[in-house]
């Protein structure tokens, strides 16, 4: 997905990306970093497409479990602050 999002190829993103996080929750739990981490791309793929409601509530979500993950005042944190903003 990450390669299709580089390539500007939004709908091959999003597609790999949701296949992508569809296998992590099998393995991981919601709040897992990597699961935020997917959220967040595609959030941005999302945002990009102009779903930008769609956008928000990924990225909100993707929000929480950084926020819990790493903490409020952290770098990873903010890239996504600066993706809502």
């Amino acid at each position: 997905g990450y390669v299709y999002e580089d390539l500007k190829e939004y709908k091959k993103a999003q597609e790999t990306l949701e296949g992508a996080l569809e296998l992590h929750r099998k393995h991981f739990n919601e709040n897992h970093q990597k699961i935020g981490e997917l959220l967040f791309h595609l959030g941005n793929i999302h945002k990009e497409l102009g779903h930008y409601e769609k956008a928000n509530e990924l990225l909100q979500r993707a929000l929480k479990i950084y926020e819990g993950h790493y903490g409020q005042n952290h770098i990873e944190t903010a890239r996504i602050l600066g993706s809502l903003g």
